[in-house]
């Protein structure tokens, strides 16, 4: 078992697990659909803040 740690510059991500006799491709593709998956629901949570702070509806100056 082997935990690599994630980083990006000198933020930690998360960690990832994986095993020693995984090829290095195959680990590769897991860490970037995992980070991939990351980013997409932390765009997510931001969208549902932005929803509930402004609301659904558009002004009525900005509709057109």
């Amino acid at each position: 078992m082997v935990v690599l740690k994630i980083k990006q510059g000198n933020d930690h991500l998360f960690n990832f697990k994986t095993e020693l006799s995984q090829p290095v491709e195959t680990v590769q593709d897991q860490i970037i659909k995992l980070f991939n998956h990351r980013l997409k629901c932390q765009r997510l949570c931001d969208e549902i803040s932005m929803l509930a702070k402004h609301g659904v509806q558009v002004r009525p100056e900005m509709m057109g």
